[in-house]
This record gives C-alpha cells, sequence and structure tokens, in this order.
C-alpha cells in the first residue's frame, strides 16, 4: 500500500492517508490486495499519485474516460480527497467540449453555443433539483 500511495515508494504522503485508510479498512484485506497487484485502476491510481500535478478532477477529466478513470474517481471521493460533483453533469460538458475541439472552427461556431445554452444549461438546471440521471445524460449526448 505504501508503494503504491508515496511518490519515493517508501513513505506514505499524508494527504492520502484517509485513501489508504479506506483500502486497509476492508473487511478482507485479499481482494483488495488482488486489486492493488492486477487492476489498471491501482496502476492509474499510482501513476497520479506519483504525477507532480495537482489530484483534483481536472486532472481525472483530462485523461481518457473509461472504467479505471470512473474507479479511481470514485475511490479518491469517497475518501474525501475529491469534492462530491454530479457526475452525470461532468460528463456531458467534458464529453460537450471534447466534442467541439474535434470539429471545424466554421462548425463549432454554430454549435457550441446551442450546446452551451440550450443542452448544458438545461442539464445543469436539472442537476440543481436532484434529477439529472445517467439516463438523461446518454440522451443529451445522443
Amino acid at each position: 500500500m505504501t508503494s503504491l500511495l508515496s511518490r519515493d515508494g517508501t513513505t506514505l504522503d499524508a494527504s492520502l492517508r484517509s485513501l489508504a485508510d479506506v483500502l486497509s479498512d476492508a473487511p478482507n484485506p485479499y481482494p483488495v490486495l488482488a486489486w492493488l497487484r492486477r487492476s489498471p485502476a491501482a496502476r492509474l491510481l499510482g501513476q497520479l499519485v506519483t504525477a507532480p500535478d495537482e489530484l483534483d478532477h481536472a486532472a481525472l477529466d483530462a485523461l481518457p474516460q473509461g472504467h479505471a478513470t470512473t474507479y479511481v474517481r470514485s475511490l479518491l471521493t469517497t475518501a474525501g480527497l475529491l469534492p462530491r460533483r454530479d457526475e452525470n453533469l461532468a460528463l456531458l460538458i467534458n464529453r460537450t467540449g471534447r466534442t467541439l475541439a474535434k470539429l471545424p472552427g466554421h462548425q463549432a461556431i454554430l454549435i457550441r453555443p446551442f450546446a452551451e445554452w440550450h443542452i448544458i444549461r438545461d442539464a445543469r438546471r436539472r442537476s440543481a433539483r436532484g434529477r439529472y440521471i445517467y439516463i438523461a445524460h446518454k440522451g443529451d449526448c445522443a
């Protein structure tokens, strides 16, 4: 655990103590040990810990969004290292940004206002009421 959650491989970073506690408080340590050895999420977590950048939602948003990234984000949120946020809304905002970045300039100029002022604005309103669920996110992305 210490080798995974330390920058130098020997001493546990004090800011990651809550994450170490979450991982070590499992009733059965063997699945956690197996996860640490084999999981792509554990490797991603190790890379994030040793990276010089700050560990925050923006750093995770910059990574390819897959199961490992989602799992690590959830783990860091559970440990209290990242603040809670509406993940469905964040997925929509990130996907919109990535999609607009791939478009030619003349298309992005037309689509960006609609995406930001209609789709994302409506999603934020629903999120504030607690009604922006994953299915709504998938519908907005379609």
